[in-house]
């Protein structure tokens, strides 16, 4: 009783998370088709190509890479067929718990020795408050991992300005930035300061190569089946993608966008990150103008750095989320919980300011239990919304689905006519087939076909994507561009070519670029198909092609092309558009 009394709020808050889960998943549920990100579906068939070739999982921007082995594990514990795709799903959620439990832990343990209790369970409320973390409580992702390893790095971070232990902080960030390039960042900031934690001790370069080298080293180590791709991943996530790089002539724009997001899940957040950031401004301006000198120790001038620069890539990420939500606000307000993902990780700074201000700076703030209280409150709120929404959602989802069926019975028998289908962005469709289908075509690189249509017989895949990547392809109206994209791939390719003949082939697949790739990867095959298995004798083929995509019409493409492009390619006899509420679908008969 004793012991249950001094880490009550650890239990608290261990079980605010595991009934949360709970609830959520078996009392609130909603079917895995329902999600317009399919992050589940993401994670499993590159978990599912993983255990089949190392190299022949598709995911080439986050990477991912020890989150698959782990999955790789699982699958040899429970079967690694399809039909026990729910064993996986279990197992990975009640892994996931424990993970989650065990870094609250670590978190707890260690502040505890300069904050009360009762502070730190508030931060960890506000933390655990968001969209972003109720979202992933539902699914298995490499986001889930998020909240976890942001609390390990923030641990070993403080740890090693304690005892300039290097070692287990260069592992955790490159285990940290292996998962998830969203942490970049804020490996990063850590990364700075501990140069300038170095620099101050007159043993920079020594110390400063140390880190670098063991975080390369642990990197690679996490890494190893892709190193080839390193490079790739590192420019495509700083440079090229929509939600990692800032349009600066749209960031007003972008900003209001979080705001109004941020609105909508609860005020109190708003409020307390406001708060936060008044907070940092009013340390700062103790620090330069009124803390005595002999005071300013390096722990503190490090430590303040570290909170500089999360504050800012907080901004940063908080500004890109709402850049990437205006450019497509169809999809992403069906999911708003995954709106924040990249920015989540750098809502630590409301403890890391707490904890400068309090430890640091001894400044008198707001009453504990209070405190408490106001981030019990605010998790509750969140908590409902949340669930209220999702009840909205999967109440829809469930209305349309029932009209889909209604509207294409009309034409077809679906339990007994073969149907080749495609939609990604509406989040719905007859059944879980579509999250099988649609994973293995994006992620399996369609090795699962034949498996998949054995227990869904009645379905197919239209390949979308793959039909839209040629019509686009078609329509690229930029020569210049082309060329120097060729000038790199030809350059890439020479590289390529004279590992391929220096190297043993098991090497040569580790180190090479092209690992995802059908021409070095026997088990990945990109066929030119229309639908899957459509050269397959051995099948039935579809009586039609069934689509919706809220990405039609694009820039690049209308649904005329696309029709248009179908009947040159396989024998149309006539289409048919209709609504399913607001969403237009199309249906081409054989």
């Amino acid at each position: 009783m004793d012991y249950l009394n001094k880490n009550k709020f650890i239990f608290l808050i261990v079980l605010v998370i595991l009934s949360s889960k709970i609830f959520l998943l078996f009392f609130l549920p909603r079917e895995l088709y329902f999600y317009v990100t399919g992050l589940t579906k993401f994670n499993y068939y590159n978990t599912l190509s993983f255990s089949i070739d190392m190299q022949a999982f598709r995911d080439a921007n986050h990477p991912g890479t020890p989150i698959y082995m782990l999955g790789n594990l699982f699958l040899k514990l429970i079967g690694n067929e399809i039909k026990d795709f729910n064993k996986y799903f279990y197992l990975h959620h009640i892994f996931l718990s424990f993970f989650n439990i065990a870094c609250v832990c670590v978190f707890f343990n260690y502040f505890k020795k300069f904050l009360k209790k009762i502070e730190i369970a508030s931060f960890i409320l506000i933390f655990i408050s968001t969209f972003n973390f109720l979202f992933s409580l539902e699914i298995i992702s490499l986001m889930a991992y998020q909240f976890g390893i942001a609390l390990l790095l923030l641990v070993y971070f403080v740890k090693s300005l304690n005892k300039n232990k290097i070692i287990k902080l260069s592992a955790i960030c490159a285990f940290a930035i292996a998962c998830k390039m969203t942490f970049l960042p804020f490996v990063l900031s850590i990364f700075i300061a501990k140069t300038i934690f170095f620099i101050c001790k007159k043993n920079s370069l020594k110390n400063s190569l140390s880190f670098l080298g063991y975080f390369s080293f642990f990197y690679l180590l996490f890494n190893f089946p892709i190193i080839g791709r390193t490079p790739k991943i590192f420019l495509d996530s700083i440079f090229l993608r929509g939600d990692t790089s800032l349009n600066v002539q749209n960031s007003l724009m972008s900003l209001e966008y979080s705001i109004n997001q941020l609105l909508t899940e609860n005020f109190f957040i708003l409020f307390i990150i406001l708060s936060s950031l008044i907070l940092f401004l009013k340390i700062l301006i103790s620090y330069i103008f009124s803390f005595k000198s002999a005071d300013k120790s390096l722990e503190i001038r490090v430590f303040l750095i570290f909170c500089f620069l999360i504050i800012l890539f907080y901004i940063y990420t908080f500004i890109v989320a709402g850049q990437s939500f205006g450019a497509d606000v169809s999809i992403n307000s069906l999911e708003k919980e995954n709106f924040f993902r990249n920015n989540y990780p750098y809502l630590i700074f409301i403890f890391t300011t707490y904890f400068l201000s309090k430890n640091y700076f001894k400044f008198e703030l707001i009453n504990h239990k209070l405190l408490f209280l106001l981030c019990l409150f605010t998790f509750l709120l969140n908590f409902t919304n949340y669930t209220l929404k999702k009840k909205i959602i999967v109440t829809d989802k469930l209305e349309r689905q029932k009209l889909l069926t209604k509207e294409v019975s009309k034409y077809i028998n679906i339990n007994k006519d073969v149907l080749a289908y495609f939609t990604y962005s509406l989040g719905y469709g007859f059944g879980n087939e579509i999250f099988h289908l649609n994973g293995n075509s994006l992620e399996g690189n369609e090795y699962f076909t034949e498996e998949i249509v054995n227990i869904y017989p009645n379905f197919r895949f239209f390949r979308f994507n793959d039909v839209d990547r040629v019509l686009k392809k078609r329509k690229k109206k930029d020569p210049e561009r082309a060329n120097n994209i060729k000038k790199i791939k030809s350059q890439l390719k020479e590289i390529d070519r004279y590992l391929e003949n220096i190297l043993p082939n098991e090497l040569y697949e580790i180190v090479s670029y092209k690992s995802k790739n059908s021409s070095m990867n026997k088990s990945i095959y990109r066929s030119d198909e229309i639908y899957s298995l459509q050269n397959n004798k051995n099948y039935k083929k579809p009586n039609a092609i069934l689509y919706s995509d809220k990405n039609i019409p694009i820039d690049y493409i209308n649904e005329e092309e696309l029709y248009e492009y179908l009947k040159g390619e396989i024998n149309i006899l006539k289409r048919i558009k209709f609504k399913v509420k607001d969403d237009d679908w199309y249906i081409y008969f054989f």
